[in-house]
């Protein structure tokens, strides 16, 4: 059985810029929207949402989300 984000708890192994970037990622702004809000370059935002949905084991973003609601 592979792990899951829940069998993890993953969001405990994100990284603090991880988590500011899921913050404004689950308040719908866009790559570039928190790429100027946190300072960072699109592409770096995108390595972070990779690296989240990696540690997650999801292909999207909007199972990322879907599976951190389940989380909480």
């Amino acid at each position: 059985m592979t792990p899951t984000w829940h069998s993890y708890k993953s969001l405990e192994r994100l990284t603090p810029k991880e988590r500011e970037v899921l913050a404004l990622l689950r308040l719908g702004q866009s790559t570039l929207g928190i790429g100027a809000r946190l300072g960072i370059e699109r592409s770096t935002v995108q390595r972070h949402i990779a690296a989240m949905m990696l540690k997650s084991q999801v292909h999207s973003r909007a199972e990322l989300l879907k599976a951190l609601e389940k989380e909480e």
